[in-house]
């Protein structure tokens, strides 16, 4: 390979190598910062939608009426 007997090429892609690898690695730190807020969004959705409905179902039976 060229950039093995090259000292210039080496350096050059090293720093290729590095700079990609930090790009990956802020790629994957926002997609796990994207995937837990989407995560606690969702619990905080299924959260209020529990309490709705027990709300609901609270006030079916308080009319009488069998949910």
């Amino acid at each position: 390979m060229v950039a093995q007997n090259n000292e210039c090429m080496s350096s050059a892609v090293e720093s290729l190598y590095l700079s990609n690898s930090d790009e990956n690695i802020r790629k994957v730190a926002r997609e796990r910062d994207d995937f837990l807020r989407y995560q606690a969004k969702r619990e905080a959705t299924i959260k209020e939608l529990t309490d709705e409905n027990a709300r609901l179902r609270k006030l079916l039976e308080d009319n009488g009426i069998k949910p």
